[in-house]
């Protein structure tokens, strides 16, 4: 069985992109101890990471994979007014958390004192909201 291929500290750092003296705390963040030492070029000792450890440590890394909490750009998603002084007017609802989709709005309804009521019905559809009434502001 052949020796593990050990880095410097150096190397680790041109392997994950990083300056090499943020390289020694990435690797304790993710757990990943000196295999080993070795004397440096200056004779003081150098630690030296199994390079496989590396490897497996930067590819399970945290942030690895989709951020399911930000929409693409691309999905646009409209709501749409139902009865009411809105009827079949859309407002663009794209950049909304969902929870405020789901919640609805108070709108303002040019010559109303009031605001219109809408929101999406309950297990219904959230992009259509359902005219519930005016509400005194």
């Amino acid at each position: 069985m052949s020796a593990p291929e050990l880095w410097s500290v150096a190397q680790v750092a041109e392997h994950l992109g990083i300056q090499p003296g943020s390289a020694r705390g990435t690797l304790s963040r993710w757990g990943v101890q000196a295999a080993g030492y070795e004397r440096g070029p200056t004779g003081r000792a150098e630690a030296r990471y199994d390079a496989a450890q590396v490897r497996e440590a930067a590819a399970n890394r945290p942030g690895r994979g989709a951020r399911t909490d930000i929409r693409k750009s691309a999905e646009k998603r409209t709501v749409r007014y139902v009865g009411g002084p809105l009827d079949g007017k859309t407002l663009d609802v794209t950049d909304w958390s969902d929870e405020s989709v789901r919640t609805g709005v108070y709108e303002i309804v040019d010559g109303w004192e009031d605001r219109a009521d809408y929101e999406p019905d309950e297990g219904g559809d959230p992009l259509l909201w359902v005219y519930r009434g005016p509400v005194s502001t």
